[in-house]
C-alpha cells in the first residue's frame, strides 16, 4: 500500500519526500524515473563506452545533490534537473578535453601548421589547404554562429575583452562561448 502511494506521486513530491523525510524508496524511484533522460542526455553528448559509466554515476550523483538544491515554483524539478544534468556533462567534457588532460604530443601550434616549408610541392600546399578549410567548416556545423565567431577571434589572438567589445557582448557570453 504504502508503494502505491510513492509510485503516484509526481516527481515535485517525491524530491519533498527526500528532502525531508529522507526518503530512500522515493529516492529510488526518482532515479528510475530519470535513468532513461540521464542515458539519452549522455548519449546525445557522445560519450565514448568506457566515459559513459563515469558519466552516468557523475550524473547520479549529481541529480542526489540537485534534489537538495531545488526549490519548488522557481521551475518544474524536470527542467531544473534537466539543466543541471546538461551542466554536469558539459563539466566532464570540458575536463576530459582540457589542455592538461591532452597529451603534449598531441599538441601542434595552429601557426606552425600553416607554416608552408620550401620542400613542399604546389598540390601538398592546396592539399593542406583544402583540409583546413573542411576543418573549418567542420567545426562550423558543430557550433553555433556565436560559438564560431568567438573561437575565429581567440584564434587570432583576441583577449576576451577584446572579443567582448568588437562582437558586442560580455566577456562572460565569450567566455561561456
Amino acid at each position: 500500500l504504502k508503494e502505491n502511494s510513492i509510485e503516484k506521486q509526481s516527481e515535485e513530491e517525491l524530491v519533498k519526500l527526500i528532502k525531508i523525510d529522507n526518503n530512500n524508496e522515493a529516492l529510488l524511484l526518482l532515479l528510475s524515473i530519470y535513468k532513461p533522460l540521464i542515458i539519452s542526455k549522455i548519449n546525445s553528448f557522445c560519450f565514448n563506452d568506457c566515459d559513459f559509466e563515469d558519466a552516468y554515476q557523475e550524473c547520479v550523483i549529481g541529480l542526489y545533490r540537485i534534489i537538495f538544491d531545488y526549490v519548488p515554483n522557481k521551475s518544474s524539478f524536470r527542467t531544473f534537473s534537466s539543466i543541471c544534468i546538461n551542466r554536469i556533462l558539459i563539466s566532464l567534457l570540458r575536463s576530459k578535453y582540457s589542455k592538461s588532460n591532452i597529451p603534449e604530443e598531441a599538441i601542434v601550434n595552429l601557426d606552425e601548421s600553416l607554416i608552408v616549408a620550401d620542400s613542399e610541392t604546389p598540390e601538398l600546399i592546396l592539399e593542406r589547404y583544402h583540409n583546413y578549410e573542411d576543418l573549418l567548416s567542420n567545426i562550423r556545423k558543430q557550433l553555433s554562429s556565436r560559438e564560431y565567431n568567438v573561437l575565429l577571434r581567440i584564434t587570432d589572438g583576441l583577449s576576451y575583452g577584446e572579443i567582448s567589445k568588437e562582437m558586442g557582448i560580455t566577456v562572460k557570453a565569450v567566455d561561456n562561448a
